[in-house]
């Protein structure tokens, strides 16, 4: 399976940007500066290969049941949770899915774009071997976005820095505060409803 990225370095935006150089007469001019296209194709390169490693895909055709949005697929080799799906109906359409479930050689993938149409027959589900991951950049400033991450705002696509986990990053529950302050206002309101009550019955 696909190694997790977990190294994001920060790469130059392929966006113009203001820097200050010196002139001749020691004073600071302002230069507006724009890459051009082969260098941000580069850049959007970089970010689709950083950390690949080239694997087969597994594709199987062992759905064996549909309820509702999820497929319930049988006989799967190592499926991983979160994982990114893509099925092709017998229409030649195709959709795409995440692992919800894994139990033993059983796998229960949820479709994006809805069940309808599949047949548990003749559909085929490719594994991709990796999440699901969205392209970032400063590109995506002011754009609309689905869920999924892709734009739904008729614009372009965008220009990738890199590609990100859509879930976000776990926090740490050792790195917060413990909130002594909070469970002190709370103890203390708890006392003084107490104290009313009693106040109120004499």
């Amino acid at each position: 399976m696909n190694k997790l990225r977990s190294d994001h370095r920060h790469l130059p935006t392929p966006i113009k940007s203001n820097k200050i150089i010196p002139s001749s007469h020691d004073e600071h001019q302002k230069v507006n500066i724009r890459i051009n296209d082969t260098t941000a194709a580069n850049i959007h390169k970089a970010a689709v290969t950083r950390d690949y490693i080239k694997q087969p895909r597994l594709t199987y055709k062992t759905v064996v049941g549909v309820n509702g949005p999820l497929v319930i697929l049988d006989n799967v080799k190592f499926p991983k949770f979160a994982e990114i799906v893509n099925l092709t109906l017998p229409d030649g359409s195709i959709r795409s899915g995440q692992i919800l479930e894994v139990s033993g050689s059983k796998a229960v993938v949820q479709v994006f774009e809805g069940t309808a149409g599949i047949d548990a027959k003749y559909t085929t589900v490719e594994f991709t071997g990796d999440i699901l991951r969205t392209p970032v950049s400063e590109d995506m400033l002011g754009r609309i976005f689905n869920g999924s991450g892709k734009p739904i705002d008729r614009g372009p696509s965008v220009l990738a820095e890199d590609y990100l986990d859509i879930n976000g990053e776990p926090i740490n529950p050792f790195s917060r505060e413990y909130p002594e302050e909070m469970i002190l206002m709370i103890f203390i309101s708890k006392i003084c409803s107490n104290v009313d009550s009693k106040l109120v019955n004499m």
